[in-house]
Parts: structure tokens; sequence; C-alpha cells
């Protein structure tokens, strides 16, 4: 599947849509204290997350607002670039 960076993106998340111009960038770093924040949404499961993207904007998931999300990804730098690509077709 192949992405068409002229169409709209969006940054999916269990179920909560992000227009994609809400993404302000993924974090360099973090620390476990970071990733228990109430307003961060650890897909990671039970691995420790490679990968947390910062939203500009809170996206409300249920009763929760969610500011950022944490995930582990087989290829971070990868994702890394892909979402910097989007990030700028989408400007």
């Amino acid at each position: 599947m192949s992405w068409d960076p002229t169409e709209r993106h969006e940054f999916a998340y269990h179920r909560a849509l992000a227009p994609i111009a809400n993404v302000a960038g993924p974090r360099t770093g973090w620390d476990w204290a970071a990733l228990k924040a109430r307003d961060l949404l650890n897909m990671a499961m039970l691995a420790y997350p490679n990968v947390v993207v910062d939203l500009a904007m809170s996206v409300r998931r249920g009763k929760k607002a969610i500011r950022a999300v944490a995930q582990r990804l087989d290829d971070p730098a990868a994702f890394a670039t892909a979402l910097a690509t989007i990030c700028r077709a989408d400007d």
C-alpha cells in the first residue's frame, strides 16, 4: 500500500483521530515518569516504547484527553521519516 502526499492524512490510534496538522512531532527522549502521564496514551502495552509523538492540541478518547501517543515499532527511524514527509506534504 502506498500513500499519496496530496491526500488528507490523519494520525489514528485506538479509534481517536487527529489531523496530521495536529501532530507536534516526535519526542527525542522520555523517561518512565513521562510515560505515566495522564495525557499520554501508551500503546506499547508490555514493551517499552521506542516512539512518542506529541500532539499540538489534545484529542478526546472517551473522557480522557490525549496529548501524546507512545508506541513500540519495528522500525522507528522509518516511521520518523514517513511522519516528517507526511507533515511536510500536509503543510
